[in-house]
């Protein structure tokens, strides 16, 4: 099984996603946030530059599949990132997975299809 260790999941390293990982920000805003009558927006920030890192997978093999599941659904719900920043300099960060996808295993050619999920900065 290839593995990819810039980017640990409770100190494992993952399958490398087909295309690489594509990381997302976005501030979390409260829900006073919004445009008032004349317009105008108001925003209340919570958190700025939320990390969510996307992974995708074309195909995975069962023990690829069981070994991805076994890292993004721990019992208590949360974990522990680690992986290089834009600056390549190690970070850590606590994440959960949100729902993840994925084709139903195809039995013909032994491979899991199209798994998709985003991992999601507490």
């Amino acid at each position: 099984m290839r593995l990819y260790y810039d980017f640990q999941i409770n100190e494992k390293p993952i399958v490398p996603p087909d295309a690489g990982l594509t990381l997302n920000k976005a501030d979390l805003d409260a829900e006073d946030s919004g445009r008032d009558e004349s317009g105008y927006m108001h925003r209340v920030i919570l958190r700025k530059g939320m990390k969510t890192f996307s992974l995708q997978y074309s195909s995975l093999t069962r023990e690829e599949y069981q070994y991805m599941l076994s890292l993004i659904s721990p019992a208590e719900g949360f974990f522990e990132v680690e992986y290089l920043d834009e600056s390549r300099r190690l970070a850590k960060m606590k994440a959960y997975c949100s729902n993840h996808s994925i084709s139903i295993f195809n039995v013909r050619t032994g491979l899991y299809k199209n798994l998709k999920f985003n991992i999601i900065e507490c």
